[in-house]
């Protein structure tokens, strides 16, 4: 029986890549308005090869980028930036559709709630003060909590002993399979794949069941453990056959189950916001 929900926090439950992206094209506008003289295009291309480098938490890529243009860091152009993608982080910093509504339905559910995060404790936490969820959740495991980063073992068994529950009686909802769904596995919890937030165009998440879209019932129910019926909005595939094959707000069901593959022979793989329909 499933008493605990855990959740990933970036590309999970807030918009974490569209953030990014919104605030380095600001930071950079800046830059260039301070006198930063780089193209945007190249400004982006390698702001972005240093977050891959070094990681999207790495507070130093503004100076790094102004250091290779001009051979060395220029404050008001530093400043510029750093102010500029603040300020954009703030106004673009959203959760995804329907996750308030969730977390309140699974809270009022009974289901004792968690985020484990790979992000630095101070960054974390400003962010779900940002979006207004510091107060909802039970226990939040980042990465100063642990000094590891998923999939190790150590930051899912300390949200275990947080919630004091058992890794059997959890499941772990994430977008990324090699962090997320690896990690939460070792220690014997369900998972969940989060699709809707992958950024890898992953194909085969190895997580225990699959979410095609967002939304409130799609995540209630795959916290809830995915009861093989029909629920309302929701179309499963069970056994190799659709429940309900009416307009969706999601198709979910067991991983390397013919999911897609019918989608995809049916012409209904197109998906927008919390919404699976007929393409044609």
């Amino acid at each position: 029986m499933i008493k605990a929900v855990i959740f990933d926090l970036d590309n999970t439950l807030l918009d974490f890549m569209k953030m990014k992206s919104m605030a380095v094209d600001s930071a950079i506008q800046g830059m260039i308005e301070a006198g930063l003289p780089i193209n945007p295009t190249e400004a982006r291309e390698k702001i972005f090869k240093i977050y891959d480098e070094k990681g999207y938490e790495y507070q130093e890529v503004f100076d790094e980028l102004i250091i290779s243009e001009l051979g060395a860091i220029n404050y008001k152009i530093l400043a510029s930036g750093i102010v500029a993608y603040k300020k954009a982080k703030e106004a673009s910093l959203i959760l995804y559709p329907f996750v308030l509504q969730t977390i309140n339905k699974l809270s009022k559910m009974g289901l004792k709630l968690g985020v484990v995060s790979d992000a630095p404790s101070r960054e974390a936490w400003i962010r779900l003060c940002t979006v207004n969820l510091h107060h909802i959740f039970d226990a939040v495991v980042t990465f100063h909590d642990t000094g590891y980063h998923k999939p190790s073992p150590e930051p899912f068994k300390k949200i275990v002993e947080r919630l004091d529950v058992t890794p059997e009686e959890c499941i772990m909802v994430g977008d990324w399979p090699e962090r997320d769904v690896v990690g939460a596995s070792k220690v014997g919890m369900k998972t969940a794949f989060a699709k809707y937030g992958d950024t890898f165009e992953t194909i085969d998440s190895g997580a225990d069941y699959a979410a095609i879209g967002e939304g409130e019932r799609t995540m209630t129910q795959l916290a809830a453990g995915l009861p093989p019926a029909q629920v309302d909005g929701l179309a499963y595939w069970n056994n190799g056959k659709v429940v309900q094959s009416k307009q969706s707000d999601a198709m979910i069901g067991d991983t390397e189950s013919g999911k897609t593959t019918f989608l995809m022979k049916k012409d209904m793989y197109t998906l927008q916001i919390g919404k699976l329909k007929m393409a044609k």
